[in-house]
Parts: C-alpha cells; structure tokens; sequence
C-alpha cells in the first residue's frame, strides 16, 4: 500500500542520513586527530631539533626540556579550530613523548652525578694546588731563614775573630810595654848593685813574659770555645731545618701521588 511504501522510503532516509551522519563525525574525528598531531609536531619541532644537537645534555638538561614542552602545550591549546579530537591527541602524543622524557630525566641525573664527582675532584686539586704553594712559600722561607742564620754565624765569628784579635794584641802591646820598662830597670838595678831587688824584678818579668806567652794560647782557647758553641748552635738549627725540609718533601710526594691516583681515575 501507499503508506507502507512511505513507511519504508522514511526509514530507508533515516538510515542514508544516519550514515551520512556518522561518516561527517567519523571525517571530522579524523581531520581533528591530524590537524592536531600537525600542530603538535611543528610545535615540537624546536625541541626535537635541540635534541639532535645535545643541547639539554648537560646538568639541568631536563629543567630547559620541561620548560620548552610546558610551552609547547600552552601554544597547542591556544589553537581554537582543531576539532574536538584535540584533547586527546594531546594527551596521546605526550605519552609518545614520554620515553624521550625519561630518557633526558635519567642523562640528567646522571650529568648531575658526575658534575659533582667532577666539582669536588676540582675543589681537591686547588686545595692541594694550595697546600703545595704553601708549602713551598714555607721551603723559601726556611731557606732563606737558614741562609740568614749561616751569614749570621759568619758574621758573628768574624766581628768576634776582629774583636778578640784586637782586644788581645791591646793587652800584649801594653804587656810588652811594662816588660820593656821593666827590664830597663832590671838592668839599672843590676849595674847599681842591687842585686836582691833585681832578682825581685827577674821574677816579675818573668811572669810577665809567662803571660804574654799565655795571651797567644788563651786567645786561641777563647776562639775554639767560641766557635765550638756557634757550630753547636748552627747544627741544631741545621737539624731542625733538615727535619722540616724532610717533612715537606714527604707531604709532597704524598699530595703528588694522590694526584696522580686521581688522574688514572679521571
């Protein structure tokens, strides 16, 4: 009948602009979903490039990376016409990503690891770096306190050598001048005839001449004793000085072996 065959034209519409329907929904669903990863990839282009180039390898690598991809889905959803698949190709293709995050989270961390092995050998050096120049401030010094103490000493036994030479050559002069005048009288006392005061004086010039000889053995006695106690005095300076020359060349060769120990490690 007429309406049964209406019936049947209404349903067969329906069904052709059901379709019709579904096909437009399923076209745009496709269209959103690839104008959306177009967008995402040219977004990401910037990043993926610096990728190539090792740009975030370096210690805080991971910070710059979040910073760009944090801009990257500012700029995407700032997009107002990629349909209503772009929430979720956002959401899919940020877990594409998802293994390159990881990847430049673990060179990171690995990155900070050795900046700070890196970091802590370099403090190390310049704190033996500093040790050795002090110490070798330290060797100056005592070298030149050491040459001091050695001209020090020469210069005492030479202005003593000048002063006992001088003091003992006064005395023998003025000995020699009462012996003189002594020995003139020793004479008139003879030629006089006073024979027992003349023994007297004999006597007396004869200690005196005793003395004179003595002068020349105490003076060289003085000087030896003189001499013995500078050079006592000199050793024991040397010791010292020698013990702490010791001591540093000890401590350097110890600061050298643990810097090369630290280079075959490097």
């Amino acid at each position: 009948s007429l309406f049964d065959k209406n019936e049947e034209g209404s349903i067969s519409l329906g069904l052709d602009l059901n379709e019709i329907f579904n096909n437009m929904i399923n076209e745009n669903s496709l269209l959103s979903m690839k104008k959306s990863k177009e967008a995402f990839v040219k977004l990401h282009e910037p990043i993926q490039s610096k990728i190539k180039q090792g740009y975030f390898l370096k210690p805080g690598g991971y910070t710059l990376y979040e910073k760009d991809m944090t801009q990257v889905v500012s700029q995407y959803k700032e997009f107002t016409d990629l349909g209503d698949e772009a929430g979720a190709m956002l959401n899919e293709m940020m877990m594409d990503k998802e293994v390159e995050r990881k990847q430049i989270l673990d060179a990171d961390k690995q990155l900070g690891i050795e900046q700070k092995r890196t970091e802590e050998e370099r403090r190390k050096k310049e704190e033996q770096e500093r040790e050795v120049r002090r110490q070798k401030d330290d060797l100056q010094r005592m070298e030149e306190e050491q040459r001091k103490m050695q001209k020090d000493h020469d210069d005492t036994m030479k202005k003593y050598a000048q002063e006992t030479k001088k003091k003992y050559e006064n005395e023998k002069k003025d000995l020699q001048n009462r012996i003189q005048v002594e020995s003139k009288r020793h004479e008139e006392m003879i030629k006089n005839g006073f024979t027992e005061e003349a023994q007297t004086l004999k006597n007396r010039l004869n200690n005196m001449q005793n003395v004179l000889t003595q002068k020349d053995t105490e003076k060289q006695r003085q000087m030896q004793e003189f001499q013995q106690r500078l050079s006592r005095e000199l050793k024991l300076q040397n010791d010292r000085f020698n013990e702490q020359l010791a001591a540093f060349q000890r401590q350097h060769a110890h600061a050298g072996g643990r810097r090369r120990k630290g280079c075959v490690i490097s």
